[in-house]
């Protein structure tokens, strides 16, 4: 998952434009355009969480492109389609209408498009897991529904994105992307560890990925509890959760 990347990451942090491939669905790419020679991470980010959403809640599973504006300025866009990136999918965008900051907008009239060419060719497949980070999953109560998990994974990420990667969990955190009845709550063990391993940002960003990977791979969107462990160190635990069955974790 290219937020799971970007999550790590400085979230002030100029970076260069790039495409993000996923090893699962190699034909599919995302890919960064920008207005300048960088763009900060934390507008990638924004915008990636608003444009995804956009397609969850209008259902629009196909190739579109999606402007970035901040403060009235264009900053780039991003681009879902295939691999590579062709015309085509430039030519026939989505329509996005998002209006909180960064607002995305569309479609892109040719002349932008070909504006916002990518100015590097920064491409690399999105990493897999560390191996230092193990989960045990164990699925509880009822279905949450694959649109629901998926929109709480991406607001957890997103918020993520805005810690320094490894900082460490001092206490129970939780995200929920707002109108969607789900929460990821999570927390370290207690007593809270104060030597190595001790439960980070970046494990948490981790452990976000392979819970997708292991709900898409069963096709199964039950609640979901975690027990986190770090180079087989116990040091945290979490859960995908319901509203209606209570946050717990």
């Amino acid at each position: 998952m290219a937020l799971k990347e970007l999550a790590v990451g400085d979230f002030e942090e100029a970076m260069s434009v790039r495409n993000f491939v996923t090893r699962r669905f190699p034909q599919l790419s995302i890919q960064l355009y920008a207005t300048e020679t960088v763009i900060q991470r934390k507008y990638v980010v924004w915008g990636l969480v608003l444009a995804i959403h956009n397609m969850v809640v209008h259902q629009t599973f196909q190739h579109s492109f999606a402007l970035l504006y901040w403060k009235g300025e264009d900053i780039g866009a991003i681009s879902f389609g295939p691999t590579p990136i062709t015309s085509t999918v430039l030519d026939t965008q989505a329509h996005v209408g998002v209006t909180v900051p960064p607002k995305l907008v569309g479609p892109p009239s040719s002349e932008a498009a070909h504006r916002l060419q990518p100015k590097g060719d920064d491409t690399a497949a999105i990493p897999v897991a560390a191996n230092r980070v193990t989960v045990d999953f164990a699925y509880i109560g009822s279905n949450i529904g694959l649109e629901t998990i998926f929109m709480t994974i991406i607001s957890a990420l997103s918020e993520a994105a805005t810690r320094s990667a490894a900082s460490r969990l001092d206490g129970p955190w939780s995200s929920q992307f707002e109108g969607w009845p789900c929460h990821f709550v999570t927390k370290p063990v207690s007593p809270t560890r104060r030597t190595p391993p001790v439960y980070e940002w970046r494990w948490l960003i981790q452990v976000l990925g392979q819970a997708t990977e292991y709900m898409v791979g069963r096709s199964d969107y039950r609640n979901l509890q975690m027990d986190i462990k770090v180079d087989g160190v116990r040091v945290g635990m979490a859960s995908l959760i319901d509203d209606d069955d209570g946050i717990r974790v």
